[in-house]
């Protein structure tokens, strides 16, 4: 976050937390400008090109969390099939 130790020590908890928020927004935007110029790298080369530049790779903000009943829902479904398929 480019802090010395004596700033470290002497600034509060939540001018810590904001600073330490916008430092990750900050990295998150870089990534999507080098996410969005990979895509028109590859798109200058490509027959087929990139339409939405998540189908090149995602990162792990933008992944969908699954719930615990849904985990649990798969697990239910999977141990079904496997049954089904030992019939």
């Amino acid at each position: 976050m480019g802090m010395s130790e004596q700033e470290f020590w002497d600034i509060t908890p939540r001018a810590f937390f904001n600073a330490l928020e916008g430092n990750e927004g900050i990295r998150r935007m870089n990534l999507e400008v080098t996410r969005m110029q990979t895509v028109c790298q590859v798109n200058v080369w490509s027959k087929h090109p990139i339409r939405d530049p998540k189908m090149l790779w995602k990162y792990p903000w933008e992944k969908k969390e699954i719930s615990r009943k849904e985990i649990e829902a798969q697990r239910i479904r999977g141990k079904m099939l496997a049954e089904k398929w030992k019939r």
